[in-house]
């Protein structure tokens, strides 16, 4: 059997003065995708409550080193992807539940399925 061991908190967007305020709280659902060099973490985050205390939640990421996981080399500077448009499945934003490495042009994100499982992403 697996045997955990806990080795504490890596990242908190509340560490950091200087962070964006669409990352202002948590990092919510984590999910990782493992390259040579960095480990990219996927999660949610979200601004500040709106004046009808309700959040919205972004997909943002953190690469950690591979060979030192408690090493941030690069946090999110925009959201993976923007809320979607008022009525939509996404108006609200998504959590990243499952993100998949498509090998070929790397790099650019697009959502995976119909709009009834909108959480998984891949990178196309």
């Amino acid at each position: 059997m697996f045997k955990w061991e806990k080795l504490g908190r890596i990242y908190n967007p509340l560490d950091f003065e200087n962070r964006s305020p669409w990352m202002n709280e948590f990092s919510q659902a984590p999910c990782t995708l493992v390259f040579d060099e960095f480990v990219r973490v996927f999660f949610g985050s979200r601004p500040v409550r709106d004046e009808n205390g309700q959040y919205v939640t972004y997909t943002s990421f953190v690469d950690l080193n591979r060979k030192d996981l408690f090493k941030i080399e690069k946090i999110a500077q925009k959201p993976v992807m923007e809320l979607g448009k008022k009525g939509a499945f996404d108006e609200f934003g998504i959590y990243p539940l499952s993100v998949i490495k498509k090998m070929m042009n790397c790099g650019r994100i697009m959502q995976d399925g119909p709009a009834v499982s909108p959480c998984h992403l891949m990178l196309a």
